[in-house]
């Protein structure tokens, strides 16, 4: 992995799209793992996972506001730079790392075998998911500068351009026969007169 593709010197939005990954990756597993609802959650209780439904959406929002900032960033900016901000390296070793290191707390926070990480093919399985996840991530975000840049165009050709509006000074003698005429007009003010 070179230094410079890798999520240490990426912008910090690419670890949020990273993270957003890890929890979608997360999710595949277990349903690779384990298709019947039910059984899955009785399996992620007692492997402790319990916290998981609290950090599953923040962290797939996070990451879809991350990727739509980049996105509209590129939009509003006219950014011609190609690809991704990162490597599949990065983002896989990412990935498979947090994966790894998560179900290791998880399992210790709950007292669970760590021996339960190879049965079953719960590692294979997870590291699959990961490596197919962060393969997505990075086509997708190799896809959408292009995007950006195609949208950019059609609104810069089909949307004129803003005009700031500019101050105009009026002359307070412009103003003053007005003011004056309609204060000859009704000396009285209040409402309207009723018909009779």
């Amino acid at each position: 992995m070179s230094r410079r593709n890798g999520l240490a010197t990426a912008p910090p939005w690419t670890v949020a799209v990273a993270a957003g990954g890890v929890v979608l990756g997360h999710g595949v597993t277990y349903v690779v793992l384990q298709p019947d609802g039910h059984a899955r959650a009785g399996l992620l209780a007692r492997t402790g996972h319990a916290y998981l439904h609290l950090l599953d959406g923040p962290a797939l929002l996070l990451a879809l506001v991350a990727v739509t900032w980049w996105f509209l960033s590129r939009v509003t900016h006219r950014v011609t730079q190609p690809g991704a901000p990162v490597s599949f390296a990065g983002l896989a070793t990412f990935q498979v790392a947090a994966f790894a290191g998560m179900e290791i707390a998880e399992r210790v926070a709950a007292g669970a075998p760590l021996a339960g990480l190879l049965d079953g093919g719960l590692l294979a399985i997870g590291v699959t998911s990961q490596l197919l996840v962060a393969a997505w991530l990075l086509w997708m975000l190799r896809r959408l500068p292009a995007l950006a840049a195609r949208i950019a165009t059609v609104l810069a050709t089909a949307v004129p351009p803003l005009r700031r509006p500019s101050l105009v000074s009026v002359p307070g003698a412009m103003l003053a026969p007005t003011l004056a005429a309609s204060r000859r007009a009704d000396p009285i003010r209040g409402p309207p007169p009723l018909p009779v």
